[in-house]
């Protein structure tokens, strides 16, 4: 695995092949930056007329008996049109921003994924159903939103990729008060196998130490006793597989006692893959499944950012790269 040598080819080609659409998204960043700078400006002078209204109506009234309810109704006024009128301005004039990041995704994120793995399709829209992510026996969750879903055929089989991020929220009944916390974000990958394919075997990854200590003073006991009771489950219906090489990352549980899929090469490729980006994996009921732990993916970058940002692209190339080149290994040893 060269992901670094791959991309430098792989970059040259999209900067080649998509010279055009970039100039054009170029052009709808910098009226994105006009916009943003214009909606500052706005802001600033409507705060400042607020500003001096407040003033005014000080200097004004403010000495004068009998009018404390003006007063009052003219500082209410400009505290309200302080915070009011900034958000209106922040939320309504974004033509360009959204336009520009509608776009980018269209035929950058489209383009790039189409370059590196022509059979697939990107919906940047899509979602996929909770049912589906869940298969991977992952944390208890109870929000799940998914979008910028990859779909087509690769080596003969389905492959669905998606964006995901889940969260675990619980309400405290004595203050009302929600408390809300995020368990992944990052992107999911389904794939189909072969109908005579009889071998389980899942990968998670160990807790380290910070996500312990997140779990015992931020996280929900009833969050963490349930995911754990997910992994006890696969203990109880499955072999425990010592691996020495492996034992740092991931807990192992195979329906194969000798679980000959890893062998020394597959153990390699799974140390080298996390060393570069966190990730997990199953192999359950004719499909693999597997989520990397990344965040921004497939989005837009910041305006600052040229639209073929090399740092950007090579984001999105590298986790894709990753996960099919893990698919593949996967599906040479079953």
């Amino acid at each position: 695995m060269n992901i670094e040598k791959d991309f430098e080819e792989f970059y040259k080609e999209l900067l080649l092949k998509n010279k055009s659409n970039f100039d054009e998204i170029e052009e709808q960043r910098k009226k994105a930056i006009i916009e943003r700078k214009n909606n500052k400006i706005a802001i600033y002078i409507i705060e400042l007329i607020l500003l001096i209204i407040a003033v005014l109506s000080f200097k004004f009234f403010g000495f004068q008996e009998g009018t404390e309810e003006t007063n009052e109704i003219i500082f209410l006024f400009c505290a309200m049109g302080s915070l009011a009128f900034p958000a209106i301005i922040a939320i309504k004039s974004r033509k360009f921003l959204h336009k520009y990041e509608k776009t980018y995704k269209e035929k950058v994120i489209n383009s790039l994924i189409k370059l590196q793995y022509p059979t697939m399709n990107y919906y940047s829209n899509g979602n996929i159903d909770y049912d589906d992510y869940n298969n991977l026996e992952v944390e208890h969750c109870n929000s799940f939103y998914s979008s910028n879903v990859i779909k087509g055929i690769y080596k003969n089989n389905e492959v669905t990729i998606a964006k995901i991020i889940s969260t675990y929220s619980t309400i405290d009944y004595s203050t009302s008060k929600t408390k809300k916390y995020e368990t992944f974000e990052g992107v999911f990958l389904k794939s189909s196998l072969p109908q005579n394919t009889r071998i389980n075997l899942y990968a998670k990854c160990k807790k380290q130490l910070k996500d312990k200590i997140f779990n015992a003073f931020v996280g929900d006991i009833n969050q963490v006793s349930k995911s754990e009771n997910t992994e006890a489950n696969l203990k109880k219906n499955y072999n425990v597989i010592d691996n020495e090489q492996l034992k740092d990352i991931f807990n192992l549980y195979s329906s194969d006692i000798n679980c000959s899929i890893l062998d020394s090469k597959m153990i390699n490729i799974l140390k080298e893959i996390y060393n570069v980006q966190k990730f997990e994996f199953a192999i359950k009921e004719n499909n693999i499944y597997m989520r990397f732990w990344v965040d921004g993916l497939f989005s837009a970058p910041p305006l600052i950012k040229e639209v073929y940002d090399k740092e950007i692209i090579y984001k999105n190339y590298k986790i894709l790269y990753l996960m099919f080149y893990l698919l593949v290994n996967l599906q040479e040893r079953i």
